[in-house]
């Protein structure tokens, strides 16, 4: 169990948060109990729209692939450049 929970500590991934921001989450991305409990945080907010995106481009960053924080945060930062004026 203690693994387990180091490596939840450790997964990431990123999604679209309500408001549409792109965002990095930590933990995996399933709720239990009908949505009650979800199993993910948010660690870094973008200010980087999921409109902004392609469809490729959302479907290749939204996959719910589990990386690392750094990671994650890299697959954004392009894209956060690309879409500073």
């Amino acid at each position: 169990a203690a693994a387990a929970l180091w490596g939840l500590s450790r997964a990431h991934f990123v999604g679209a948060d309500q408001e549409g921001r792109v965002v990095v989450y930590q933990g995996v991305p399933w709720e239990l109990f009908g949505g009650g409990v979800k199993l993910y945080r948010e660690t870094y907010v973008s200010q980087l729209r999921a409109f902004q995106l392609s469809p490729e481009e959302r479907a290749k960053l939204f996959d719910h692939s589990l990386v690392s924080d750094e990671t994650a945060r890299s697959l954004i930062a392009g894209y956060e450049q690309e879409a500073t004026p």
